[in-house]
């Protein structure tokens, strides 16, 4: 989504493979930790508070992940780790995995706007 838009709204789902000791609540789900930062930032610097919060942006690699973190998120818009920063049209999780599981909304990820960054929970299907 177009980060001029979300700047003021967005949230950001750190997920992290070990727990680690902050004032913050972490929830598990398997074997990683997670925590809904609610801060209106762009997608960079979302990733940069995940990153200093020891983890990353959300990859969601499972349905069961994915209502996991909707619970976590209460449904609210939130950035997540995918991007085509690197190759517009190709979508990658931070890292540069290949996503594999999807549950886009109709023509998402569409790049619209010249969007490079995603967010998930936007529409009233919250796909």
């Amino acid at each position: 989504m177009n980060d001029d838009y979300f700047a003021n709204k967005q949230r950001n789902i750190v997920k992290r493979s070990a727990r680690c000791t902050t004032r913050n609540t972490w929830y598990r789900y398997g074997n990683n930790f997670y925590i809904f930062v609610q801060r209106g930032v762009n997608w960079v610097v979302a990733q940069r508070i995940c990153v200093s919060a020891g983890g990353s942006l959300v990859s969601l690699r499972s349905a069961g992940e994915e209502n996991f973190v909707k619970r976590l998120t209460k449904n609210r818009p939130a950035w997540i780790g995918l991007s085509d920063a690197q190759k517009p049209g190709q979508w990658f999780w931070k890292g540069g995995t290949c996503y594999r599981y999807t549950n886009w909304c109709r023509g998402e990820p569409s790049n619209n706007a010249k969007e490079a960054c995603a967010v998930m929970n936007v529409s009233s299907a919250k796909c």
